[in-house]
């Protein structure tokens, strides 16, 4: 659990519920991702511009990446994190072992959002501005495999089913829920959500 105001992460025993240790990271700590098959966690600090990678209950090692990292994903299989980086509108993608950029990828519009198929390795990433949008990275090559437009601005959530490689967005701005099938054409279905719903 991460605790924005002590800049610490609580490890806590899932079968005795209570917390094992805190550990300091970096300052404006906001995100965490986990990499269970190499016991690893990985928190993105905005406010220092760095990730901590946490290895069991060790003190939390720092790389720098810059920017302003506020979202992570993790691609377990490929062994890669994804970083949304709030100031400069990208996506860096790291090595989740050594912490060394393995790719940049510039977003036209501001990203909000991510969310991994594990199933294909790509990652949708909302994006949202004067318009919004839904671009597409390949994890596999590292670039980015398309970007689907006629998506409400405000997105803040988002989810893939990898069995249908469905996405689903919410928007508490546009109140509104959008679908994204990528198996059919990257096809977009808006649905408007219950009156002052405000989905996040």
């Amino acid at each position: 659990v991460v605790n924005q105001g002590s800049n610490t992460v609580s490890v806590i025993d899932t079968l005795q519920l209570k917390v094992k240790k805190t550990i300091a990271v970096g300052s404006g700590a906001v995100a965490i991702a986990a990499n269970p098959p190499a016991g690893m966690v990985y928190v993105a600090n905005s406010g220092a511009g760095t990730i901590s990678m946490i290895s069991g209950i060790k003190p939390a090692v720092s790389w720098p990446v810059g920017g302003k990292p506020v979202a992570l994903v993790v691609d377990s299989a490929l062994n890669q994190l994804y970083d949304m980086d709030a100031s400069t509108n990208q996506i860096k993608i790291l090595d989740a072992a050594k912490g060394t950029l393995l790719a940049t990828l510039p977003m036209v519009l501001q990203p909000t959002a991510m969310a991994l198929n594990i199933a294909t390795h790509a990652l949708f990433v909302a994006c949202t501005g004067t318009s919004g949008s839904v671009v597409v990275i390949d994890g596999t090559h590292n670039q980015i495999l398309t970007t689907v437009g006629s998506v409400p601005t405000g997105t803040t959530s988002i989810s893939v089913d990898p069995s249908t490689n469905v996405a689903v967005l919410a928007s508490p701005t546009a109140n509104t829920y959008t679908v994204v099938d990528a198996a059919n054409g990257y096809s977009v279905l808006v649905q408007p959500g219950d009156a002052v719903a405000d989905p996040i």
